[in-house]
């Protein structure tokens, strides 16, 4: 016989039997697949008899998985096959099945969720932005792998000129199928592309171009500032002069970037600052 602590005449069982796991158990049990019983019938449709045989195959393979110590990954069972847990998940998954009828008006339907998810799809957020640039800085690394093996292996000294290919690598990855095709790999992957700002439908080279002269600017200036140091041989006191200058700029901008984004965290219609000054915004192509 079980020893149950639970006795309703007597009300300091009452919080020890809530603790212990002759109850908890079989009320985990019950209650992990009541979600699943919900969503069987306001997202997928499915009927009352479907909600019970896909409860029970849901704790069937739940059981399955323990006994066969995850398919073969560990030598032997974790845990022992039990009936209970059956009857109590699929009892779950009705109960669930059967108060989701009184929920309908809480939780959204499948329709009301996939319009949701359009229009926030559209809106293209600073983690897009933020994961396409990282996509396209990895490819901008790859490009600059490959050309400094060509061009080393053709015999050309690149200690003195690694600056503007960094410059040329970029041009590549990001100007150039920006000119062409209004988006780079990284925007393609998150889908997003360039457009005018007051015209979703064109967005001229002059534009891609001043957008990537603004967006970029701290980089080309390190980039003409590490090559005008060791590639031109310039005196030590205009060196310092243009490292002095450089280090104001990254200062200036990063905090204004940095505000910048923040801004743009909690107002959904912000745009950045380059791409105000440039009249560009990426657009989302998920609809289109």
């Amino acid at each position: 016989m079980n020893y149950s602590p639970f006795r309703l005449s007597n009300v300091h069982t009452w919080i020890p039997a809530i603790k212990d796991a002759t109850l908890i158990q079989p009320l985990f049990n019950v209650f992990l697949t009541v979600p699943f019983g919900v969503y069987l019938r306001i997202y997928f449709k499915r009927s009352f008899k479907q909600a019970v045989l896909f409860s029970f195959l849901l704790s069937l393979f739940f059981e399955l998985t323990q006994l066969s110590g995850l398919y073969g990954i560990y030598p032997r069972p974790y845990r022992l096959f039990d009936v209970d847990d059956l009857m109590l998940n699929t009892l779950g998954g009705t109960i669930g099945f059967l108060i989701s009828g009184t929920l309908k008006n809480i939780i959204p339907n499948a329709a009301t969720m996939q319009h949701t998810m359009q229009i926030k799809s559209q809106k293209v957020s600073i983690f897009r932005h933020s994961t396409a640039a990282v996509i396209d800085w990895i490819l901008i690394f790859i490009t600059d792998l490959i050309l400094g093996l060509a061009l080393g292996g053709i015999g050309i000294d690149l200690s003195r000129i690694y600056s503007l290919i960094w410059i040329l690598d970029t041009v590549i990855v990001i100007l150039i199928p920006e000119m062409l095709f209004k988006k780079t790999l990284g925007m393609r992957l998150v889908h997003v592309k360039l457009t005018h700002k007051n015209d979703d439908t064109h967005v001229s080279f002059g534009n891609i171009l001043l957008r990537n002269i603004i967006g970029y600017s701290w980089f080309y200036l390190w980039a003409l500032a590490e090559f005008s140091t060791n590639g031109l041989g310039i005196s030590h006191k205009v060196q310092s002069v243009l490292i002095f200058g450089l280090l104001v700029y990254l200062v200036l901008f990063f905090s204004i970037l940095i505000v910048d984004v923040l801004i743009d965290l909690f107002r959904s219609e912000h745009d950045l600052l380059f791409e105000r000054i440039s009249k560009t915004r990426l657009k989302s192509t998920l609809c289109n």
